[in-house]
């Protein structure tokens, strides 16, 4: 009955019927207390509907009483990221990354969040990690390539740019995965005769989020646990006028 219940949530949620939403997960919550879908859901239609401190509290709340999981740490990584909260939101990575996520997509983005904050060999991890569940994807070995460009590791590159170019189904992609190898097979082979830095030529872009709807976390060092806060009252009937207050 708790998961019948988040399910018609979320239903209501993808309908912005946040109303509704909120009683059918307060009655999941009466069926099952410890129901860690019907929590993480409840979060998130606070935080879309402008009631940012009261996700954090069940957010955290839900962490320090059930554990670390894909779904928590990502809706809690992203309200922490809207909210410019970057150090908080490299820890969740972290944390993230001990955990065992299976959605190749997500894992590029967190690739590609390390990647941006400067933290290149996380960025590889998640890269990689991609690549094992899904090495049919062109994408994970082009954004593995951008981040060895950027170290300076040019033949690394050139050769991931190649395998993308062999993986890729358009042509479109085939064709500019070759030219930039060919790029940097130049620009290698020019190196060698005292031309160029080792540096490498511009022809490498960051990596551009991958539109695949979600967004995620991650990578690995020993988090502190979240304090343990009592349990938030986000599950008693709220009045008319504090139903207004979020139900925009």
């Amino acid at each position: 009955q708790s998961m019948f219940y988040t399910n018609l949530a979320g239903e209501a949620m993808a309908e912005n019927r946040y109303r509704e939403a909120f009683w059918l997960l307060k009655a999941a919550l009466e069926q099952d207390p410890a129901h860690v879908g019907a929590l993480n859901s409840l979060a998130v239609l606070h935080r879309r509907t402008g009631n940012e401190a009261t996700a954090e509290a069940i957010y955290r709340h839900a962490l320090d009483r059930y554990g670390d999981t894909p779904n928590l740490l990502s809706n809690y990584r992203a309200l922490l990221l809207m909210q410019g909260r970057e150090a908080e939101v490299a820890d969740l990575d972290r944390r993230l990354a001990l955990l065992p996520i299976r959605n190749p997509f997500d894992l590029v983005e967190l690739g590609n969040y390390a990647y941006f904050q400067g933290r290149h060999q996380e960025a590889l991890d998640f890269y990689e990690q991609a690549q094992a569940e899904a090495p049919y994807l062109h994408e994970v070995y082009w954004r593995q390539a951008v981040v060895y460009h950027s170290l300076g590791k040019l033949e690394r590159a050139e050769k991931l740019l190649m395998t993308a170019a062999t993986t890729a189904a358009r042509t479109s992609d085939k064709r500019l995965y070759q030219a930039k190898a060919l790029s940097l097979q130049g620009h290698a082979e020019h190196c060698s005769h005292g031309k160029h830095s080792a540096a490498g030529p511009n022809v490498m872009p960051g990596p551009a989020p991958l539109r695949c709807g979600r967004t995620r976390v991650g990578h690995r060092l020993a988090i502190p646990r979240h304090r343990a806060v009592s349990r938030p009252s986000w599950t008693s009937i709220p009045t008319s006028s504090s139903c207004s207050a979020w139900a925009h």
